[in-house]
């Protein structure tokens, strides 16, 4: 029955609270191999066209700034990304990238790869970066986030444990790219997936912003603590359709069941 109730909610936002593009656009995805890659560019092409400017995440949440900001992100931690820089520098576009700290190439093991692909439901063959690729990505001008040490479910671990998954991970981080980490992106990411208390923890550690992967709340008004809502890019659907589920206003139905619109 719940099932049905959503899938009924979701069917009267597609229908009824579609809006203009808003003028803050936050968009996430995953890995980047070459059949997302050529959704991605599109996307990307076809919103620069519109006048968006990419941003970091604190250039996002900012007061003052571009009046079209388009912030985008990924998370995990994928080889593939390296493999896109010159598209990057080709599109002129920046992003962010939340890593999980624990599972690089040439730090982690051949089992802890495959497990940390098996938990955010990759292929367990998928590679990871290496050190000297993450970076490369930040010396190409792209933004470092943090994404936890190994992608853990937080609001099931004890709070001792906080610090080896997001304290440490950022130190981790730090010491690898040179420069302090500001931004962190919750695993998963649904409201299920974070709680009050883990984003004040957050706020200790000195991130400035924290992002959640809540398709269909681009109207959300920033709040503290600096959220930023993400709508997902699809690589099984058109552009049209990407652009359409930018469009949703789905404010309610987040706040009912603090998930996302388009599943």
């Amino acid at each position: 029955m719940k099932r049905l109730i959503l899938n009924l909610l979701r069917q009267i936002h597609v229908v009824f609270r579609r809006r203009a593009l808003p003028d803050r656009v936050a968009i996430y995805g995953h890995e980047l191999g070459p059949e997302y890659r050529r959704h991605f560019k599109e996307c990307i092409e076809h919103l620069l066209s519109l006048g968006y400017e990419t941003v970091n995440p604190r250039q996002y949440v900012a007061s003052e700034g571009p009046k079209k900001r388009l912030f985008i992100s990924f998370d995990d931690n994928f080889r593939d990304w390296h493999d896109t820089l010159d598209m990057f520098d080709e599109l002129g576009a920046t992003c962010t990238f939340y890593v999980t700290s624990g599972v690089f190439a040439n730090r982690s093991t051949i089992a802890e790869q495959r497990a940390f692909m098996e938990r955010i439901r990759q292929p367990s063959d998928r590679e990871t970066l290496t050190v000297g690729q993450l970076q490369e990505i930040a010396k190409r001008g792209h933004t470092i986030g943090c994404h936890t040490h190994t992608h853990p479910l937080l609001p099931d671990l004890p709070r001792d444990k906080w610090d080896r998954e997001i304290a440490h991970s950022k130190e981790v981080l730090e010491r690898l790219i040179g420069a302090e980490i500001q931004d962190f992106s919750f695993p998963f990411g649904m409201r299920r997936d974070f709680n009050s208390e883990l984003e004040a923890y957050c706020r200790s550690l000195g991130f400035k912003t924290i992002a959640t992967g809540i398709s269909g709340q681009l109207y959300q008004k920033t709040c503290q603590p600096m959220r930023i809502h993400r709508t997902g890019l699809k690589s099984y659907i058109s552009l049209s359709e990407n652009i359409k589920n930018l469009q949703l206003d789905a404010r309610i139905y987040g706040a009912l069941f603090g998930r996302s619109v388009i599943g």
